[in-house]
């Protein structure tokens, strides 16, 4: 019998493992809600008992609950079943790196492209697997992790999962929260990962008896001592973690109250994960160039399709028919053991005629082609599978695009009015900012976006207290804004700090549901707990940097995916004009400079570093740090320096595309299409190799 951390220790050693396992399970079994605290109480749901099984490292509890109702309700514009079901267990450990394990293994159950974080307990997330086009016919997940506790809930309804869920988490959380005491454990639990290896974890101890804060320090490699930048470095025992520098290093610490600091440093070496090259051709989801033939040997005018892949059913819609004259059309249908089959509703708006087209096709390592029977004749078509590529994209906003406003919630009502983009919460009010694009401009078309968030800029001013902020899809009934409970998730916490900072909401859903009107940020509109009042900019806020704007993931043809990269660096020209020299410091040197031109597309970003460098027997080095010896990097804007006077840069990118000329004391011993670059902008690390003219 383990113990279960400090809490469950004490618990053995005062009462003997026998009443500690019925102590334990006291525990646990009161997270689950009982019928009567759900929404309907007991009238309409039946719980079945909670059950308990043991595993190899911990104990599993499970329960679950039925409802049924003789009506058919309804909420906005979406029907609820008479009858769902609702599952949840709840995982219990004796650490946290187990805890995490299982949370980590649950959490990669959800299909790609389907999940969104949620703010429930120290991590979270929440997916569906549609059934059907219908919004609310799926199957529903949340899952989350609080210190050692993993909690699992599933649903056929929406609303009931987050009637459920709520609940299961407030309750773990006063729980912890009323013995945070026993959680406050002697040593660190850490877990680290990056991409294309695999994961590794440690737990740091210490002996201080009344630590003040714990600082961890430490890099982050490969197997053969190679630096990992961007590497996740996870505290298990906060629920936070950060991102690696470029050179591999992390340093996080852990505020604690006692009296002495205490220092710990772990490096750790992560195995590569080998690729199996003699993998079977897959298709994921995406968008594609499809052309189709007739039987006469005539080609039809080319289409773009996009298709979501869940199990082996496919849904997707087909742009078709000529330039400045194309339509949506719904597809649907199977992929199984490499055959697609796809049924096209070619039906014209508002039109009885029937139209449907029927494509079959197999997949092959760059394409899937066959054969389609229907309205029009028949033929052969062939869907390219590499035909577009995803790239990060923004999207300003303007009164033109979209339009953001004051939500206000006070007692039992709720309106919207102009003025300063304020976030709030005190004992009379709460506020938040509504958000609404206008869907029909040609930017914001569904078939390219792969999914989209609001980013919002923090000013440092007028802010007070802190706060976790969720995103609320919206509907509108007569007049009236209504959050929809169930379409909650995290976003974000605004806090006090004197630099601006960004939070994002993510607004895939609204951007694809026509019947939904907006997106509201706010803190949590039922028994939040937080107080304090937080202001971001809005449109025509200056620098035009900090203006709201639209993240995309955006597909967009292979051919062009370099060109629009949000970081991409060229060579210009061998000899360009004096800027630069061999010392770091911009100044000239009488000789000629090597000139790269540099374009970004990260509006709202920092430029804090950059170093280019050709390898070779010696590494040969110029960079933007004025501390050491190497030669300096000029960024010229418009013929002028923005380096500060001691070589260094700190550049905020105002456009959604800015252009630098980048001089620099040639490098003779590398090619100058050999030469890669490290640049840091907004701690975020972008490598590559220069490109040629």
């Amino acid at each position: 019998m383990k113990f279960f951390l400090l809490l469950f220790a004490v618990l053995f050693a005062m009462t003997g493992a026998a009443e500690a396992k019925l102590k334990l399970d006291e525990t646990v079994k009161a997270f689950f809600p009982k019928p009567a605290k759900l929404t309907g109480g007991e009238e309409r749901w039946l719980g079945t008992g909670i059950t308990e099984t043991k595993t190899g490292n911990g104990f599993v509890y499970t329960s679950s609950y039925s409802y049924y109702s003789p009506d058919v309700q309804q909420i906005m514009n979406i029907k609820r079943k008479k009858t769902f079901d609702v599952k949840a267990s709840i995982h219990a450990y004796s650490n946290y790196v187990t805890a995490f394990d299982k949370y980590e293994d649950l959490a990669k159950k959800a299909p790609k492209g389907k999940v969104q974080e949620i703010g429930f307990g120290d991590k979270g997330v929440f997916y569906y697997i549609p059934k059907s086009a219908y919004i609310n016919d799926a199957d529903f997940t949340i899952v989350f992790l609080n210190k050692i506790f993993v909690a699992e809930i599933q649903a056929d309804d929406g609303f009931a999962l987050m009637d459920a869920a709520a609940h299961i988490n407030a309750n773990i959380q006063r729980f912890i929260l009323s013995n945070i005491e026993f959680f406050l454990v002697r040593n660190i639990s850490l877990s680290v990962t990056a991409k294309g290896f695999e994961r590794s974890s440690d737990i740091l101890g210490f002996t201080e008896e009344e630590p003040k804060e714990v600082t961890v320090t430490g890099r982050v490699f490969s197997e053969d001592s190679k630096p990992l930048a961007n590497a996740e470095v996870a505290f298990l025992e906060t629920g936070k973690s950060i991102k690696t520098a470029a050179d591999g290093s992390y340093k996080y610490s852990v505020k604690m109250g006692g009296r002495k600091n205490v220092s710990i440093a772990k490096n750790f070496y992560l195995k590569e994960i080998k690729q199996d090259k003699a993998a079977a051709p897959s298709v994921e989801d995406g968008v594609f160039t499809v052309n189709t033939f007739k039987t006469d040997g005539s080609q039809e005018p080319g289409s773009v399709w996009k298709l979501a892949f869940y199990g082996n059913t496919v849904h997707g819609k087909a742009l078709m028919g000529e330039e400045g004259k194309q339509r949506l059309y719904p597809l649907k249908g199977t992929y199984e053991n490499g055959r697609l089959t796809l049924n096209l509703d070619c039906r014209a708006g508002g039109s009885s005629f029937k139209c449907t087209r029927n494509f079959e096709g197999t997949l092959a390592s760059d394409s899937v082609s066959g054969t389609w029977t229907g309205t029009g004749g028949g033929g052969s078509w062939k869907l390219a599978l590499n035909s577009y590529s995803e790239i990060t994209d923004y999207i300003y906003l303007n009164e033109d695009n979209s339009e953001l406003s004051r939500f206000v919630k006070q007692g039992g009502r709720a309106r919207t009015e102009k003025g300063a983009l304020t976030i709030s919460v005190n004992d009379e009010k709460t506020t938040g900012i509504l958000f609404s694009l206008k869907k029909d401009r040609p930017e914001f078309n569904e078939v390219f976006i792969k999914s989209a968030s609001l980013v919002l800029t923090h000013v440092p001013q007028q802010q007070s207290g802190s706060m976790r902020l969720f995103r609320y899809i919206t509907e509108t009934a007569d007049g009236t804004v209504i959050p929809v409970p169930a379409t909650m998730s995290y976003s974000g916490d605004a806090v006090m700090k004197p630099e601006s900072y960004e939070i994002e909401a993510d607004v895939t859903d609204y951007l694809f549901s026509s019947a939904r009107s907006g997106v509201l940020v706010a803190p949590i509109l039922q028994g939040g707990a937080s107080a304090g009042s937080h202001t971001f900019a809005g449109h025509n806020v200056k620098p035009a940097a900090y203006a709201p704007k639209l993240k995309t993931i955006r597909y967009v043809p292979s051919d062009e995916a370099d060109r629009i990269a949000p970081v991409a660096v060229r060579i210009k020209n061998l000899r360009g004009r004096d800027v630069v020299g061999d010392k770091n410091v911009v100044k000239s040197d009488g000789e000629p400079d090597t000139v790269f031109e540099a374009v970004f597309r990260l509006p709202g970003k920092t430029i804090t570093s950059m170093e280019i460098y050709g390898e070779g027997t010696v590494t040969r080095k110029r960079n933007t740090d004025p501390l050491d010896i190497y030669p300096v990097i000029g960024f010229i804007k418009n013929g002028i320096p923005m380096n500060d006077i001691r070589g260094g840069v700190k550049l905020l990118l105002e456009q959604t595309s800015e252009k630098f000329d980048l001089h620099i004391a040639p490098i003779k011993e590398t090619e100058p299409d050999k030469l890669k670059y490290r640049i840091v902008i907004s701690g975020e690390v972008f490598e590559g190799t220069v490109e040629k003219q």
